[in-house]
């Protein structure tokens, strides 16, 4: 069986050339081409394709015919003779045919079977004009123009000499033109040939491409290790091809996996690893290809594509029935296409049944991701039973916090208690269970479960808090910490930590804390000796660890320290990195003096690449020419966005890079591009310029790829893009799946000049889903890694509201001109889109698409006071006054009820903490924060005096409500357990102040704050006065939160000392407004500017900084040309003076 799969697979290989011959090659004289060496083993192979041949019964051809020449070529002669003379002497040694009566089968090459010939009398002239050819491919052309397929041995013998002229041949002219050759469905297999298979190692794109068709079609019968040597083989090839590389081996680069290098992989893309297929994009064009290659009519696969079906886009025309098909395939898609067509088919089966008790049964039925595609009043109409017969499809489900308060009332209706059993049972959807629920479980017996930590994964900080203070009700914190793992731990206040008397690494180790909570820990278990074992088992709780502690580590243990460090890179903040590498670098020179100077290559290597970013840049400069590799590699690799945009080592670094290639500029190859890595995003303007095509396409591919844009470069990339690509509306969806990403960087505008083409929606869709997402923290500008994506939102929102153009105007402008009134099923694909419709199109959506999109509406905060007040109207005019709104309707508004008036919303029946929760994550102003809190305390018939933890936690941002006079009947216990939630607020000055006051009272003066207490005061930190803020310590100031640094008062910023200022650490300088700036002497701007990583503001680089020359002039030939003109220019003006 193998060697008939061997002569099926050289023979396709031999069929191939033959047809290469005629079909691809200009007619001329081929006498120059000659005859490639014999590959090794050549005559073995051959015997054995041979004698396959005469097994199948096929009779020996005539020998006397045959001129008997020997296999020689003259002295010198450069050309390989013709290997035919071998022919003769290997048929010589094939064993004789089977006895008469066998009917052998022949593979023709039209792909069919048919019986062999009789005793073939035409081998005399076939094999003299072999004979006589001139090089291979004219002897491939004298086969295919025989009229006789009966040719088993003449095939068997030229097959293997077909294959490696195929592999190895080089100087192969290229095709003027290119047919498939009708190649049939061969195999090889490692015992008929080479288990290492002779593949070409630059082969030109044509080349690749008809080999990997052959092997494509051999796939079936290829050894595991052929068909990985294949695979890592085509891989390079790309990126030889794609990407310009020169070395042998290319890097692995983001995005190779394009449509065309799809096409050319054929069978090899399922090798590939998952993990290549992460990117939704790839997995939509390999959909792509398996519905254009595999199949004709939806019926025939709507059922068969698994995880493809995530990415189908023709759901429009589908039936009722074959609807239902598809949403069987969408259980697992987790992509936004594949969620948004899981909802559209949802919405399609109830549109067409009826919104009915037996379709959303079906939709019951088809599990946790259909269910979740339904609106809050949809998911009403299921019954208790239903979903509790439903639950085990149910609890692993991803939901809204909403959704899951709906379907849980709908489990629970009627109790008002929950067991452990059924609160475990529930799993996600325990998001959905009352607080007040959660205090009354028996939860002692919780704790011996080990889904205990699943479940309370799912669960609102506000859960946490009522769940927590009902197992401290019947445990000690001591027996807490020691039985409970989980986000449970990150709930406890410090004043717990304090009381749990933690001392050990094993309470600590594989535990997530907080920041707050890691360096409450890390001084209460180390104190103030920090040593490198420590580092390894303190986990996440490293993120406690100061620069103090660093400092004072002893010599010996400085690298072994920064190395555990490194390792916990994860959870380390910058000033922390930062700290690290100036300790290490000061242990090596104090070590050996000028110990950069004269670094090994193993020295080097040794040192983290994320502390060598922070080099000084004299020591950058420094570094010998004999670790340019090492240093190179690690350029390559290096996450710049740990340096501000605007720091001067970003310079230091690639001009050390560039002097290591010991290249001008214009020289540059892609090779080199690629070894500088992130570094590119440093060459100025100029440099850029001066770039070839080929390494300025290979800096566009990095820079795609960086999460990163210098401002400077922004217009110059631009235009590189459209002189390379053309203009951005013009692009194939190859080049916007490529440089999409860049584009969004350089010019977010761009993107609303694109004109319609079917693919775009789906390109745009995966670019936006492919960008970091939002935080809760600001992300300072210095760091920024977030482009702004309004433009792209904003030609989404246009793709989906605006009708598709007909065929003949594919390239109309995509106009901003949608409908009317937004429809439901646009609500619900649009997501953030929503804050796009005008105030005019939200007011006239029509009653039914309110009412049942609303819930989606509500899931969006950023809504203008128009919009607002707009959407406000409409939901007078559906369901009436704020007054009549039950619970379950202000829960359905969400982010739309701050469209009501502060005396409306005092009005709305808002009686449960659980509800205010979901609601404080809206935009509130502070008159409403306070209408809304004052109703919520008449209704429930509370006191500021009686607000416990839970309340607390469970106001959010509406504790912001309270009155100044107010804030001081809170309890001392209440805040000291609460300090988290009430440090997460953005109250108004006055409020903020009143609790700076409380805080006083709880820890003492602020002179005697420790870090783990700054950092959980968090936006109280602002009320202190400027005195107040002069009296913290040092090293406290890297703690204060992101968000708080913005909002203290400039003036009493200026109070703060250098040192002060200095310890901010990079990422809370960077959030140092200009006019907190300007409030600030020049030594403590300086201080700001040292803290962030520029040095001094006198230090900061300008876009002209020193690089290596564009071209061949050295630096001095530049200087002196400067000179020359200066003089020259002195000279006219002295002229003209005279």
């Amino acid at each position: 069986m193998c060697v008939f799969r061997g002569v099926v697979f050289l023979l396709l290989a031999a069929q191939s050339f033959t047809a290469m011959s005629q079909e691809i090659l200009p007619y001329r004289n081929y006498s120059t081409l000659g005859f490639p060496p014999l590959p090794p083993g050549f005559t073995d192979v051959a015997k054995r394709l041979m004698s396959k041949c005469s097994r199948m019964g096929y009779p020996l051809p005539g020998m006397t015919e045959l001129n008997q020449t020997s296999y020689a070529g003259e002295e010198g002669d450069d050309i390989p003779p013709n290997p035919f003379s071998l022919f003769p002497s290997i048929l010589s040694s094939v064993p004789p045919p089977p006895s008469p009566g066998l009917t052998p089968l022949l593979f023709q090459l039209n792909d069919t079977l048919a019986p062999p010939l009789e005793e073939p009398d035409w081998y005399t002239t076939l094999t003299d004009r072999l004979m006589n050819s001139s090089d291979l491919l004219d002897m491939l052309r004298v086969m295919r123009n025989s009229t006789d397929d009966s040719r088993c041995f003449l095939r068997a013998f030229v097959a293997p000499l077909s294959w490696d002229f195929l592999a190895v041949k080089r100087d192969r002219p290229r095709p003027i033109r290119f047919r498939t050759a009708p190649l049939g469905g061969g195999a090889i297999r490692p015992e008929c040939h080479a288990p290492v298979l002779t593949l070409p190692p630059r082969p030109k794109p044509w080349q690749l491409k008809k080999m990997m068709e052959l092997l494509s079609r051999s796939f079936s019968s290829l050894s595991q290790d052929q068909r990985q040597q294949i695979l890592r083989w085509v891989i390079q090839r790309v990126g030889q091809n794609g990407f310009n590389c020169t070395k042998e081996h290319c890097p692995p680069r983001k995005g190779w996996l394009k449509p065309h290098v799809m096409e050319t992989m054929g069978r090899f893309l399922f090798l590939l690893h998952p993990s290549e297929w992460n990117c939704p994009k790839k997995r939509a064009l390999l959909f792509l290809l398996v519905s254009q290659h595999c199949f004709h009519d939806d019926r025939d696969y709507l059922g068969k594509l698994g995880s493809l079906a995530c990415f189908y886009d023709r759901a429009s025309s589908l039936s009722t029935s074959l609807s239902k098909t598809l949403l069987r395939q969408l259980k697992e898609c987790h992509n936004s296409g594949g969620i948004k067509l899981r909802k559209k088919l949802v919405m399609k089966v109830l549109s067409e049944e009826g919104v009915s008790g037996p379709s959303l049964q079906w939709v019951l039925g088809m599990g946790a991701p259909a269910v979740s595609a339904l609106s809050l009043s949809q998911l009403g109409l299921l019954s208790g039973p239903a979903l509790r017969n439903a639950l085990p499809s149910l609890r692993g489900g991803r939901w809204k916090p909403a959704q899951a308060r709906t379907l849980a009332r709908k489990l629970l209706k009627g109790k008002r208690s929950v067991s452990v059993e059924d609160l475990l049972s529930m799993g996600s959807l325990a998001r959905g269970v009352q607080s007040a629920m959660l205090r009354r479980v028996g939860l002692q017996a919780m704790l011996e479960r080990e889904d205990f930590t699943a479940m309370s994964q799912e669960l609102s900080t506000l859960q946490r808090a009522a769940l927590l203070q009902g197992l401290l009700g019947s445990v000690t914190v001591s027996e807490l910490v020691n039985r409970v793992s989980g986000p449970i731990l990150t709930s406890l206040s410090l004043s717990a930590l304090k009381r749990a008397g933690m001392r050990s690494f094993d309470q600590v180790e594989g535990q997530k804390w907080t920041r707050a909570q890691s360096a409450f820990l890390v001084r209460s278990i180390l104190g103030k000796k920090l040593r490198p074992w420590d580092i390894r088992k303190l986990g996440s709780a490293v993120q406690g660890v100061t620069c103090d502690m660093i400092d004072s580590t002893d010599q010996t243990e400085v690298f072994p320290l920064v190395q555990a460090l490194v390792e916990k890179k994860f959870w380390l903040y910058r000033r922390q990195v930062r700290c690290a590498a100036v300790k290490l670098f000061e242990s090596l020179e104090r070590n050996r003096t000028g110990y950069f100077y004269n670094i090994t290559d193993q020295e080097l290597s040794a040192i983290p690449t994320i502390l060598l970013l922070y080099l000084p840049k004299e020591l950058v400069a420094s570094l010998p020419d004999s670790v340019c590799t090492r240093f190179l590699e690690k350029m390559s690799q290096a996450d710049l966005s740990l340096l501000p945009l605007r720091s001067a080592s970003r310079t230091a670094l690639v001009t050390r890079a560039l002097g290591c290639l010991k290249k001008n500029v214009s020289s540059l190859t892609p090779d080199d591009i690629t070894s500088l890595g992130g570094l590119v995003l440093e060459l100025q303007p100029l440099h850029f310029a001066a770039l070839s095509p080929a390494a300025l396409n290979a800096s566009l591919l990095v820079l795609a790829n960086s999460t990163q844009m210098q401002p400077r470069l922004r217009k110059g990339i631009l235009k590189y893009l459209t002189d390379l690509y053309g203009e951005p509306s013009d692009w194939s969806l190859d080049t916007m799946t490529t440089f999409g990403p860049l584009l969004l960087r350089v010019n977010k505008s761009a993107f609303r000049s694109l004109t319609y083409k079917p693919w775009l929606k789906e390109a745009l869709t995966d670019l936006l889903d492919a960008q970091p997402p939002a935080t809760s923290t600001p992300e300072p500008e210095e760091f920024s890694t977030r482009p702004n994506v309004s433009a792209l939102q904003w030609i989404l929102f246009s793709l989906a509201t605006t009708p598709v153009p007909r065929a003949s105007t594919n390239q109309q402008r995509i106009e901003d001109n949608p409908p009317i009134a937004p429809t439901l099923e646009q609500v619900l694909e649009m997501g953030e889109g929503n804050l796009l419709w005008s105030p005019a199109q939200l007011y006239a959506m029509s009653d039914e698409t309110f009412r049942d999109g609303v819930s989606k509406l509500g899931e969006v905060s950023g809504y203008t006071p128009q919009q607002l007040q707009a959407l406000r109207n409409k939901t007078l005019q559906v369901w009436g006054e704020p007054g009549s709104l039950t619970e379950e309707q202000v829960l359905q508004l969400g982010c739309v009820t701050p469209g009501f008036s502060p005396a409306e919303l005092q009005e709305l029946n808002i009686t449960s903490l659980d509800t205010l929760e979901l609601l404080s994550s809206c935009d509130w102003e502070h008159s409403q924060s306070q209408a809304v809190l004052q109703g919520f305390m008449r209704r429930s018939e509370l006191t500021v005096g009686d607000l416990g933890t839970v309340e607390v936690v469970g106001f959010g941002q509406f504790i912001c409500g309270v009155l100044p006079q107010e804030v001081e009947q809170l309890s001392n216990d209440t805040c000291r357990e609460a300090l988290g939630t009430l440090g997460s607020v953005f109250c108004a000055q006055e409020v903020t102040e009143r609790m700076k006051d409380k805080a006083v009272l709880i820890l003492g003066d602020p002179a005697n704050w420790t870090e783990d207490q700054v950092s959980i005061l968090g936006n109280i930190i602002p009320g202190l006065t400027s005195s107040e803020l002069q009296s913290l310590n040092s090293t406290v100031f890297s703690f204060i939160s992101l968000t708080a640094i913005p909002r203290i008062l400039a003036n009493r910023m200026a109070a703060l000392s250098v040192t002060q200022l200095e310890a901010l650490g990079p990422d809370n300088a960077a959030m140092v407004t200009t006019t907190q700036l300007s409030a600030l002497g020049i030594p403590q701007q300086n201080a700001v500017y040292m803290a962030l990583g520029l040095q001094s503001r006198a230090t900061i680089p300008s876009v002209t900084s020193s690089l290596p020359p564009i071209s061949g002039t050295t630096r001095l030939g530049i200087v002196g040309n400067v000179v020359f003109w200066q003089n020259l220019l002195l000279l006219l003006i002295g002229l003209y003076i005279q």
